[in-house]
């Protein structure tokens, strides 16, 4: 009755399904099982093309509404998780006219800036209960309970002052973690022999230049302005720097290829990246001047 490709997205679109339901009602792992619905929706579309993931968000959205009898947490999954894939799976299968994947850096950037616009609705919906920096210290100040009191005093300068560090921080949590599912899936398939791209890994290209003026913009906003509108662009400031991260790591894996056992070498990178975050700040910088350095240089070959 169905084709073997509506079948796949038929599954992927219930299995979508029952995994977000279970994460809405999970404690202990609600959040790392949000996330996890986007791998078999990204499976199908690097597999079958974006039409068939449009029918799995679907059946995913109808599931969700039905299991946990709340059609908001469908309306959550569908923009916060489908949009997303949507936009990733179109965007990576396009095929540029200079005979190249249209590349997977361009796509996180355009991806960031999505989530950046979503966060601002957020902001926005949330000013009529008392701003989103008040929700979310009232949130975590009722269950935070540390005994170490240097903790605490980090803790509770997150949940109020630095709350804008914690939004940030789940955005790029939310990129890396769509990026790292499509990769993974992308693995899958090409297992099988079946996917429609055959890699996903990150090359350094130049960032687009609007990026570039929306982060120097936040970055002078949050630097002038003052409380909600101050909090709304420290956060926007710090979301929009990731792209500039993975061009510094898109750098790393370009100069690694030319080192001996270069897994070992990387490996190491990311193991000491966990427990040393000042790298996190150094990577950026190493983007942003690769973006600088190309611009100028364009400019220096148009004269």
């Amino acid at each position: 009755m169905f084709s073997r490709d509506t079948q796949i997205a038929l599954l992927a679109g219930m299995a979508a399904g029952i995994l977000f339901a279970i994460s809405a009602y999970s404690v202990g792992g609600g959040m790392l099982l949000m996330y996890l619905p986007s791998l078999p929706l990204l499976c199908v579309g690097l597999m079958v093309g974006v039409r068939r993931v449009f029918i799995a968000s679907l059946i995913a959205c109808v599931l969700i509404g039905i299991l946990t009898a709340d059609a908001r947490n469908a309306l959550f999954f569908a923009v916060f998780t489908v949009i997303p894939v949507l936009y990733f799976v179109h965007q990576a299968l396009l095929w540029r006219e200079d005979n190249n994947w249209y590349p997977v850096l361009s796509i996180l950037a355009e991806l960031t800036l999505i989530i950046a616009l979503f966060f601002l609705m957020l902001f926005i919906v949330a000013g009529n209960y008392g701003g989103l920096q008040t929700i979310i210290t009232q949130g975590f100040s009722s269950e935070l309970t540390v005994a170490d009191p240097e903790v605490s005093r980090i803790m509770n300068w997150l949940i109020t002052d630095g709350s804008f560090l914690l939004i940030a921080c789940s955005g790029w949590s939310w990129v890396l973690t769509l990026y790292g599912f499509a990769v993974l899936a992308n693995a899958l398939l090409k297992q099988r022999g079946v996917p429609l791209r055959a890699s996903l890994a990150l090359t350094p290209v130049q960032l687009p230049a609007w990026l570039l003026v929306v982060v120097l913009i936040n970055g002078a906003a949050a630097f002038f302005l003052q409380g909600t509108d101050r909090f709304v662009a420290e956060t926007v400031f710090l979301l929009l720097l990731l792209p500039y991260f993975l061009t510094g790591l898109a750098l790393l894996h370009r100069l690694a290829g030319r080192w001996r056992h270069k897994v070992i070498w990387l490996m190491m990178f990311y193991i000491l990246l966990i427990f040393q975050v000042w790298i996190v700040p150094v990577m950026t910088v190493i983007g942003l001047y690769y973006q600088l350095a190309e611009m100028l240089d364009k400019h220096r070959q148009i004269r």
